[in-house]
């Protein structure tokens, strides 16, 4: 486990890293990665990036941007968009999950 020092200064680092991040799709992923590595945690063991499912809403298909199962959904936008919407987006997601998951 990590102590607060090393977590403290990952964040630090974390911050310069993203701080003009702007754009959903070129920057999401490496995003969530580095975040979660603030913690000592590897995003691909305990998640899934692009987890499809069948929007309830819509009954189309749809991405969540980052789904750790029966714990965590996440909706990354652009710098700028609609956080309601995102929101929604993602309870609209969670709704749309398999029964046999756990709601996070």
């Amino acid at each position: 486990m990590l102590n607060n020092n090393e977590m403290r200064y990952r964040a630090e680092n974390f911050i310069k890293k993203h701080k003009s991040d702007k754009y959903e799709k070129g920057e999401a992923q490496n995003y969530w990665k580095d975040f979660f590595e603030i913690f000592g945690v590897d995003a691909n063991q305990v998640g899934e990036f692009e987890f499809s499912v069948v929007r309830e809403s819509t009954g189309k298909a749809g991405f969540i941007d980052y789904y750790w199962r029966d714990k965590l959904i996440i909706e990354y936008k652009s710098r700028g968009k609609n956080l309601d919407k995102a929101f929604e987006q993602a309870i609209d997601y969670r709704n749309s999950l398999p029964k046999k998951h756990n709601k996070p």
